[in-house]
């Protein structure tokens, strides 16, 4: 361990002085590097908790019982290595405080909660989220893009079998619709939603931002793909991920006009309204593509989207119901909510009996009312803080990283991933849901981890310097 460093150290260290600046502001400026680990256990040690952490991380769009254990032998040997190195190979992004705020509020309200046993199976949702803590700080560039490799054909691969289960293998009901891999069709269409979203970030800034000469073999498997995922999600019929989906792409479309134009940078909000309108160009093009979409579907799933706004309609009922439940729960206990899981045991006790079945209650299928309601009001405010914080995060990433394109498409993608989470939390409880999170917080976190191998030179990307030449980036002033 002494002595003259190894290869790998020296490997390691260069990469890290000839990181540009969106990369050392990534990881020096604005996170934080427990102890990172040196010598050995830098090199070889930490390959079986990243093999693990990338398995678990595919894995979950299959199955998320073989997820879990891949979860757990990653950090048994992320432990090990700690323990032997006597150091903790950590990165704590800016967000991860407000996270650790948002922990604490839970775990005292599950001290606090009528039923702590029950409550304290929230936790394993708190070990869970710490797992972009680990992609952080252990997986890099290369292993960001084989985890891609790997994620999307899966994913395409279980849409294919959702068109199958559509058209011949299942009997198609508003209680019976398709699923892909997975146990229920709000999972497979939240799955689907982030799918296409980071794939169409993909595309949009970094497989597609090259002549058309010199596109990549994986921009030509890409677009069908996004039409595939896209066939997919409209036959699941979910309508909070064709929100979210809609929301994503919208966000997508005002950062493409915008940086397609050279017009991202901190003067925009000076140039309202001719270069605003000129950007939000490509926001119309989304817009009616949706439409088009919409009017294309077959009658039944339009009747099904309209009657969202129907207050009639049984299952929009339902979701009112719900929320005026939560917003009784959050009343009656404002400060540590009525403890984590305990919504169904305690619906009752604001519910009139025989007005709706028992089992819509398990949850309130609105991330926002749901966190309220299980852990208070200052536990639900460090829950948002943390979601805001990531995106500025991710915004002010992607603002640093144009020349990079494949960190500046991950930061973007990651940021259209987290709206859409948000937007489609709307009507859901996806947040609750551990194959659509663990999806996320790959697709957040990777721009983290591909971050710290963040290279110089126009060969790393193969993009020749003429064509970087013509962009002409703006310097950007963060603090101005």
């Amino acid at each position: 361990m002494g002595g003259r460093p190894a290869d790998g150290d020296q490997i390691l260290l260069r990469q890290t002085q000839q990181a540009p600046s969106s990369a050392v502001g990534l990881l020096r400026g604005k996170s934080r590097r427990i102890k990172p680990v040196q010598g050995h256990a830098a090199g070889g040690s930490h390959v079986w908790p990243r093999r693990f952490l990338l398995g678990g991380i595919v894995t979950s769009l299959v199955s998320i019982f073989v997820a879990n254990i891949l979860f757990a032998l990653a950090w048994f040997f992320w432990l090990r290595q700690c323990w032997r190195s006597r150091r903790l190979n950590l990165v704590i992004p800016p967000f991860g405080w407000f996270f650790a705020l948002y922990a604490a509020g839970v775990v005292i309200s599950i001290a606090l909660s009528p039923d702590p046993l029950e409550s304290a199976i929230n936790l394993k949702k708190l070990l869970q989220f710490c797992m972009v803590f680990l992609i952080a700080a252990l997986l890099d560039r290369s292993s960001v893009r084989m985890a891609l490799s790997w994620i999307f054909p899966v994913l395409a691969a279980s849409a294919v079998y959702a068109v199958l289960q559509y058209f011949w293998l299942l009997e198609i009901t508003p209680m019976n619709r398709v699923r892909g891999f997975m146990s229920h069709w709000m999972t497979f269409s939240g799955q689907l939603m982030l799918g296409i979203t980071f794939l169409t970030a993909q595309v949009a800034f970094h497989l597609g931002h090259r002549p058309a000469s010199r596109w990549p073999k994986s921009l030509l498997a890409a677009v069908p793909g996004i039409v595939l995922l896209c066939g997919a999600l409209v036959l699941t019929q979910t309508r909070n991920a064709w929100l979210g989906t809609a929301a994503a792409l919208l966000v997508l479309a005002v950062v493409y006009g915008f940086e397609s134009s050279g017009r991202l940078g901190r003067r925009l909000f000076s140039q309202w309204p001719g270069r605003w309108l000129y950007g939000l160009r490509w926001s119309a093009v989304v817009v009616l593509a949706l439409v088009l979409i919409f009017l294309a579907m077959p009658v039944h799933y339009q009747q099904r989207f309209w009657a969202a706004f129907d207050p009639e309609d049984f299952t929009t009922s339902i979701r009112l119901e719900l929320l005026r439940t939560g917003k009784e729960m959050v009343l009656d206990h404002p400060w540590f909510g009525l403890g984590p899981r305990l919504v169904p045991q305690r619906h009752s006790d604001y519910t009139n009996p025989g007005e709706f079945p028992p089992q819509i209650y398990q949850h309130l299928h609105n991330n926002y009312v749901q966190v309220a309601a299980e852990s208070g009001l200052p536990t639900f405010a460090f829950w948002m803080a943390m979601w805001i914080v990531l995106a500025a995060d991710l915004i002010r990433t992607a603002r640093r990283a144009k020349a990079d394109r494949f960190l500046f498409a991950l930061s973007v993608g990651g940021l259209a991933c987290l709206i859409a989470f948000l937007a489609a939390g709307l009507f859901e409880y996806n947040f609750g849901d551990s194959e659509v999170l663990i999806l996320l917080l790959f697709f957040a976190g990777a721009p983290y981890a591909a971050g710290k191998g963040s290279p110089t030179t126009l060969e790393a990307e193969r993009i020749p310097a003429s064509e970087v030449a013509k962009e002409k980036p703006q310097p950007v002033l963060l603090n101005a």
